[in-house]
């Protein structure tokens, strides 16, 4: 495998994988995770303390860019990995909305080591749908404490309809070849999910390899704006040998392509109600040790001023909001998830049941966490003249990088594809603030009332 200075996340002769370039941390083998429980209390009391944990060094993480292969070995080996292996299968059962809500409470420590999970979360609910050999390889692999990234995004420059990441047959098997240019979460993972197509056919599937296999070569080389911690590089297959169950199906359209792609954008979702109790969080931290307070204002000390209140309750409201609207939307997925497993309801029932989540929500439940946080500080001296960085300074990029674009939910109507947004609450035009059409006219007036507050804090 490649050792390049530019890109080395591979496995040395020891099977651990060497530091990825600008990082301090490696992927070291990990123990087995214990067996769990199923229902979100009692695993909120075995993770929060490690919740706990993580947050305390997430700030430190994002300014020295440093991967967080430390904190994810230890989720792993706390079984996080294993909420979704059914019980059947020996796994916890943890359902779609405890698994999300416990997902919003990492979101709410460490943002980017959630958002990396989810391609693991997708590849698992995946395989539900897939044959019995399949599961009887993959979920065993799974409660022994492994974990699966994803590449499936390339450059372009591939025909349509084809991709230029392929499996070819050889006299030894079936070897992958091909680069993807964005495969979050692989250079945590021990497995990588790669979407690939066939030799000089149309169509395309998935390929399972592991990431410190002969030929795959992991990159720390994202530089885009934000997901600086998600493992988001390129990685590289060079005749990659597959084993016979490490390729899966997948069919357009069809049950579990339907259900993983509404479930991919919830979980995005989840993340950004976690960023927004974060923001909550960080608010009242900072107006509870503030002492100085407005010159023209009433007088009361700064946590007691009505307009700052005001602004924080928002910020609470909105983030209680978000939070309401993924675990309801959860709910009915495991619904409609349960009754396709059942024989109920025909393979799409999964996604049209999910349609009858919130297509819109009101506008006083945008969501402009961050935006509140910064009211409710104010840009004053104090926070000009700081050792490190604002408690909330991520919170707005976070929430711009991870909001996703494609909808929250899809489902097949009479063979139409249909889709559906949260435009208002968690969509598009998250943070547009600026743009008069994205306030009530209320919500203007008291932007300028805030905003002459801050004029007033500045030196």
């Amino acid at each position: 495998m490649s050792s390049s200075p530019s890109a080395a996340a591979n496995a040395n002769p020891a099977g651990t994988p060497a530091a990825a370039p600008g990082t301090t941390g490696t992927r070291t083998p990990k123990k087995a995770p214990p067996a769990l429980p199923g229902g979100y209390e009692e695993l909120s009391a075995l993770f929060q303390p490690l919740f706990d944990e993580l947050a305390a060094g997430a700030s430190e993480r994002e300014q020295e860019r440093v991967l967080p292969f430390e904190q994810i070995r230890r989720l792993d080996e706390a079984g996080f990995g294993t909420l979704r292996v059914p019980r059947e299968h020996g796994g916890p059962g943890a359902s779609l909305e405890t698994f999300l809500r416990l997902l919003i409470d990492l979101a709410q420590a460490d943002s980017s080591i959630a958002h990396q999970y989810r391609s693991h979360f997708g590849f698992l609910d995946s395989l539900r749908f897939q044959p019995r050999e399949a599961q009887e390889t993959w979920y065993p692999r799974i409660l022994a404490g492994d974990t699966v990234g994803n590449a499936s995004t390339e450059k372009g420059g591939n025909a349509l309809g084809r991709l230029n990441t392929v499996l070819s047959r050889t006299p030894e098997g079936v070897v992958l070849t091909g680069e993807k240019f964005y495969s979050t979460g692989t250079i945590f993972a021990d497995y990588t999910r790669v979407s690939a197509g066939l030799e000089d056919r149309d169509g395309r599937c998935f390929a399972l390899v592991p990431t410190d296999a002969e030929g795959v070569t992991v990159q720390d080389d994202w530089d885009g704006f934000g997901q600086k911690l998600t493992g988001t590089g390129t990685t590289t297959f060079d005749d990659v040998r597959v084993e016979p169950n490490g390729v899966l199906e997948r069919v357009p359209g069809s049950a579990d392509a339907v259900h993983e792609a509404a479930l991919f954008q919830l979980i995005l979702l989840a993340v950004l109600a976690g960023i927004a109790h974060a923001a909550r969080r960080d608010a009242a931290a900072l107006v509870a040790s503030r002492k100085r307070t407005f010159n023209t204002g009433s007088g009361l000390p700064f946590r007691e001023d009505p307009l700052i209140q005001e602004a924080v309750g928002r910020i609470a409201a909105k983030a209680y909001a978000a939070d309401a609207v993924v675990i309801r939307t959860a709910t009915v997925l495991d619904d409609g998830l349960s009754a396709w497993e059942r024989g109920l309801a025909p393979g799409p029932g999964t996604a049209r049941t999910a349609a009858g989540a919130p297509r819109r929500a009101p506008e006083p439940h945008r969501l402009r966490a961050g935006r509140g946080t910064r009211h409710a500080h104010g840009p004053g001296a104090g926070a000009r003249r700081r050792a490190g960085p604002l408690p909330h300074g991520g919170r707005l990029g976070d929430l711009h990088v991870q909001e996703p674009g494609p909808p929250l939910a899809q489902r097949s109507d009479g063979g139409h594809a249909q889709s559906h947004r949260l435009p208002g609450a968690l969509g598009g035009g998250l943070l547009d603030q600026r743009h008069p059409a994205g306030r009530s006219q209320r919500d203007r007036r008291r932007h300028r009332r805030l905003r002459r507050c801050q004029q007033e804090l500045k030196p």
